[in-house]
């Protein structure tokens, strides 16, 4: 699976003429899903895949806690590193720094997943935190009004590309860096597809690939269950997530 999203992702990036793009391999403009949408879903909860061996190995070799901690710091401190030098490189144009992207949510999943891994490696836990990730996503897209705004789906059109809170947070950050440390700017001009809101559907994403970790661990589930759990875990979810999301219409 790491593999073909690894090929997948070199199509989706390199369709050869952005002019000319096959619809399947281009991203929705907006509120939709192609499935070159699922790319980088599909590589966090690969990333999370790995956490559980990775993490089991580390302390079954007697490795400390706080060990781990300064690893997972790190490594997310690196990955933001290379995604400010990439973004600066070849013309280092400082006032034109982009913090948000893709490998700055990569460390910032990393991290989150990682961290809560460690705190439990429970099952239930780490389900629950799953949930009360999307219940507080959506409580806060849908619930909450916009400062200066007002309410969605009241005020204005709900989950307009604009005006959301999730594009609120990103101009308000990008506001911040530009006042403070004048650069930091947004991919979309007043909102970002990697902003500060969106990225918490992201960790629960990555938290997914790690309970399906640990499934891949349990030397107790025959390989030949796997599937089936996989498909009792994920059928309901799906409903679910269908259901959900015709709130976010």
């Amino acid at each position: 699976m790491r593999g073909a999203t690894i090929v997948f992702m070199v199509i989706v990036n390199n369709p050869g003429d952005w002019n000319r793009v096959w619809s399947p391999l281009d991203h929705a403009a907006w509120n939709g899903c192609t499935p070159a949408d699922l790319v980088f879903p599909f590589f966090l909860f690969l990333m999370g895949c790995v956490i559980p061996f990775a993490f089991d190995r580390r302390l079954r070799e007697g490795a400390q806690r706080s060990q781990l901690v300064g690893h997972i710091a790190w490594r997310g401190l690196a990955l933001v590193g290379l995604k400010l030098l990439l973004s600066l490189y070849p013309f280092f144009h400082v006032t034109h720094l982009r913090f948000f992207g893709v490998l700055t949510r990569i460390a910032l999943c990393y991290v989150a997943a990682a961290s809560l891994y460690l705190c439990s490696r429970k099952t239930g836990f780490l389900v629950s935190v799953i949930g009360l990730i999307l219940l507080a996503y959506w409580a806060i897209l849908y619930a909450l009004p916009v400062p200066g705004l007002g309410w969605p789906g009241k005020d204005f059109a709900f989950l307009d590309p604009d005006r959301n809170m999730a594009a609120w947070l990103d101009r308000q950050f990008s506001a911040w860096c530009q006042t403070w440390l004048h650069t930091g700017i947004l991919y979309e001009k007043t909102w970002d597809p990697e902003g500060l809101l969106s990225t918490l559907p992201a960790i629960a994403t990555t938290l997914s690939g790690v309970l399906a970790g640990q499934v891949f661990r349990r030397r107790d589930i025959l390989p030949a269950r796997r599937p089936m759990l996989f498909m009792a875990a994920g059928g309901p979810a799906f409903c679910w997530g269908c259901c959900g999301g015709r709130y976010f219409r």
